[in-house]
C-alpha cells in the first residue's frame, strides 16, 4: 500500500474529475436498477390488464430512464477515463523526473531494457489502479445500499439475500482472487522485463552480433524468453476468466435464491404477486456493478 501513495497524490489532482465519474456512475447503476426493475413491475401489471393510463405512465417513466441511464454512462466513462489518462501522464512524467538525476549509474543495477519495461508496461498497468480499484467499489457500495433499501420496502429476507451477495461479489471473491493474483502479477512483470531487455538487447547490438555470428543465437534466446512471457500472459488471462466466472455463477445463485425466496413470500401471502418479477430482475441488475 505504502508504494500506491504516490499515485494516490496524483489522483488528488484529478479529484474533480474522480467525483464527476463517481456521480455518474451511482447515477447509472441505480437508473439501471430502477429501469429493470420498473420493466418486470410493467410486465407483471400488464397481465392484469390495468387501465391504459396505468401502463402509459410506467411506460414513460421507463424512456425517461433509459435514457438516463444512457447520458450518465457515458459522462461516467469520459471523466474516468479522463482522469485516468491524465494521472498516467503525470506518472510518467514523475517516474522520468526521478530517474533522470540517477543516470547513468542506474544502469549498473538495471538493464535499459528492463527501464524500458518498467515506463510502459508497468505504469500502463496502474490504469487499473483507478479504473478497478479506487472508484468501483465506491460506485457499487453507494448502488447495492440504495437497491437494499429500496428492497427492504418489500421484503427484509430478500434485501439480506442482496446483501449476502454483495459481501460475496464485492469483497470476499475479490480479495481471494487479488491475494493470488500477486503471484501472477508479480511473474508476468518479470517476463515482461527479460523480454523488453532482450529486444533491446538485439536492436541495439544487431551488427555487433552479425559480425561475431551470434545473431542466430540471440534470435533463439529472443524466441525462448517470448514463449515464457507469453504462457505467463496466459496464465494470468485464465485467472482473470476464472475469477468472472465464479463472481457471475455466485450472482445467478443470488438471483435463483431471490426467486425461490420470493415464490414462498408469494404463496404465503406476505408478498404481493405482481411485484415478484420486480424483485428477481434487481437482483440479476444490481450485480453488474460487482464485475469490475
Amino acid at each position: 500500500m505504502k508504494e500506491l501513495l504516490g499515485v494516490f497524490r496524483l489522483m488528488v489532482h484529478q479529484k474533480r474529475d474522480i467525483a464527476w465519474s463517481i456521480f455518474f456512475g451511482v447515477l447509472a447503476g441505480v437508473t439501471a436498477v430502477g429501469l429493470f426493475a420498473a420493466s418486470g413491475y410493467l410486465i407483471s401489471k400488464a397481465a392484469l390488464l390495468p387501465p391504459i393510463q396505468t401502463l402509459a405512465v410506467l411506460i414513460a417513466l421507463q424512456k425517461v430512464s433509459s435514457l438516463t441511464r444512457a447520458v450518465s454512462r457515458y459522462a461516467e466513462r469520459y471523466y474516468s477515463h479522463r482522469a485516468t489518462f491524465t494521472i498516467l501522464s503525470d506518472l510518467r512524467t514523475s517516474f522520468y523526473r526521478r530517474l533522470e538525476p540517477l543516470a547513468p549509474g542506474i544502469f549498473g543495477k538495471y538493464r535499459s531494457g528492463d527501464l524500458l519495461a518498467r515506463i510502459v508496461g508497468d505504469v500502463e498497468s496502474l490504469q487499473n489502479t483507478f479504473l478497478r480499484v479506487l472508484y468501483p467499489p465506491i460506485v457499487l457500495l453507494l448502488v447495492f445500499f440504495c437497491t437494499i433499501f429500496f428492497v427492504s420496502f418489500f421484503s427484509w429476507t430478500i434485501a439480506g439475500i442482496l446483501l449476502l451477495g454483495l459481501i460475496l461479489t464485492g469483497f470476499l471473491i475479490p480479495g481471494w482472487f487479488a491475494y493470488r493474483e500477486q503471484r501472477f502479477a508479480r511473474s508476468v512483470r518479470v517476463r515482461r522485463g527479460d523480454l523488453s531487455t532482450e529486444v533491446t538487447e538485439l536492436f541495439q547490438g544487431y551488427r555487433d552480433l552479425k559480425i561475431y555470428q551470434q545473431l542466430d543465437q540471440k534470435e533463439q534466446d529472443l524466441n525462448a524468453v517470448a514463449k515464457r512471457y507469453v504462457e505467463e500472459e496466459k496464465r494470468n488471462g485464465l485467472h482473470a476468466v476464472s475469477n468472472l466466472a465464479l463472481n457471475t455463477m455466485v450472482t445467478l445463485i443470488i438471483s435463483w435464491l431471490v426467486l425461490g425466496v420470493g415464490a414462498y413470500l408469494v404463496a404465503s401471502g406476505q408478498l404481493e404477486g405482481v411485484f415478484l418479477a420486480l424483485l428477481v430482475m434487481t437482483s440479476l441488475t444490481v450485480f453488474e456493478n460487482a464485475a469490475p
